[in-house]
This record gives C-alpha cells, sequence and structure tokens, in this order.
C-alpha cells in the first residue's frame, strides 16, 4: 500500500496499481505512440500508458456520448470471452479491486477471463486488433512462438508480439 502526492491531492495507490505504473513507464520507452497494446481489461494500463489499448473495461463508459459504441464494446467482451452476464457487480463498482466476486481461483471475473486466454488466443487478439506488444500477467506464461518478453514486473510480463504468427 502506498500514498502518492499530486499536485492538490493524496491518492491511495495499490501494489498493482503501482506496478501498472512501474510497467506502463517501461513500454512507454519501447512502444511508440501509435502502437497498440493489448492488456488485461481490468487493469489501468490506457491511462499509464499514454497509448492505444485493445480493450478496457472502462470504456463501456463511451457508449454514454458515443452512438453504437456499445456493440463495438460488446464485441471486445466476445473476443475476450467475457459472457456480460457474469459481471453485473462491474456495473456498480468502478474499480478492479470492488468489481464482482472472486472465482475458485482467487481471481476477479475479468481477470479469470483473461487467465484463460491462450498464448495462441491471445496473438489472434494481437493479430486481429493491430497490437504491437501483449501484457500478460506473470504467472501467465506465452508462448516464443508468437511472443518475445520485453519486460516485466511482479504482477505482469509485457511481450512484442511477433507478427505473421500463422
Amino acid at each position: 500500500m502506498a500514498f502518492r502526492a499530486g499536485a492538490e491531492t493524496l491518492a491511495f495507490e495499490s501494489d498493482r496499481d503501482k506496478d501498472v505504473r512501474d510497467l506502463s513507464a517501461s513500454l512507454s520507452e519501447l512502444a511508440g505512440p501509435s502502437e497498440r497494446l493489448l492488456t488485461p481489461p481490468g487493469e489501468k494500463f490506457r491511462g499509464m500508458l499514454g497509448r492505444s489499448v485493445v480493450f478496457e473495461w472502462n470504456d463501456a463508459m463511451a457508449a454514454q456520448w458515443a452512438p453504437g459504441f456499445d456493440a463495438l464494446w460488446l464485441d471486445r467482451l466476445k473476443d475476450f470471452r467475457i459472457d456480460p452476464a457474469s459481471m453485473g457487480p462491474f456495473w456498480k463498482e468502478r474499480d478492479r479491486d470492488i468489481a464482482g466476486s472472486p472465482s475458485a481461483s482467487g481471481a476477479a471475473p475479468l481477470e479469470a477471463a483473461f487467465l484463460a486466454l491462450s498464448s495462441r488466443d491471445l496473438a489472434a487478439l494481437a493479430e486481429k486488433h493491430g497490437a504491437a506488444y501483449v501484457v500478460a500477467y506473470a504467472d501467465q506464461p506465452l508462448s516464443s512462438r508468437y511472443f518475445t518478453p520485453v519486460a516485466s514486473s511482479k504482477h505482469f510480463k509485457a511481450y512484442q508480439y511477433l507478427f505473421n504468427y500463422k
């Protein structure tokens, strides 16, 4: 647990959020400003990276002001094999730490869905969405057939996607 002082605020920052921030700093040096990243959708990489990510849970809010975005967002849920009906608590809560009940594995529903994706699944998503880098959980090793490790932290490992894997 840590606190970070801002211009006029004192903000709580969990160990995991600090890890996202630190890995994002490393990735920002590797990934060009126009490169897209595939990251676990329940984490806060977009804000920390300042780069485009394929899908983040908070993207659902765009449906409030962008007509038709809800269909795109639902397509992303399908891509990541997330059942919208199982995600009810996320509609009420906004942060990963309180968003949904842990599964039998102890992971929150978004994390469990991402962990269930194989290296081949993640490579196919990277290909489909033009992601140059993939961030996986540290205990989710990805195949060297599709990915090359480029950075790591306590909770995450970042990989460069090797295009044309077929």
